[in-house]
């Protein structure tokens, strides 16, 4: 099922010029229950809609983008989004991943 993927920290660096989207059929990894470490910065949500077997539906909402800082000078950028082929080569994920690597680095300009 696809995934709405929605920043919650519009004015962070990385995703400041990024607008919400939907991926394609992808799988949302739950990062233990939606909750990163406390030294992380969540960046992006991800909200899916599966059904049951019952033919109920089913909403799983958790944390799909982060940073952090390790040490007080590494960076880490951080997804579980990108396992289906079709979501790495969509240009809004190429983005973000791109966009997450230049602030890790600190070379993220505008």
């Amino acid at each position: 099922m696809p995934i709405e993927v929605a920043y919650t920290d519009k004015l962070h660096p990385i995703v400041k010029p990024l607008a919400d989207w939907t991926t394609v059929n992808e799988e949302l990894y739950n990062n233990i229950a939606g909750k990163v470490l406390e030294t992380a910065k969540p960046l992006a949500r991800g909200k899916q809609v599966t059904k049951n077997k019952d033919g109920t539906e089913k909403v799983d909402d958790t944390i799909v983008v982060w940073t952090n800082v390790y040490k007080a000078k590494t960076r880490v950028f951080a997804t579980t989004l990108g396992h289906n082929n079709d979501t790495v080569g969509d240009a809004r994920y190429l983005d973000l991943v791109a966009r997450g690597l230049l602030w890790a680095t600190n070379k993220l300009k505008g």
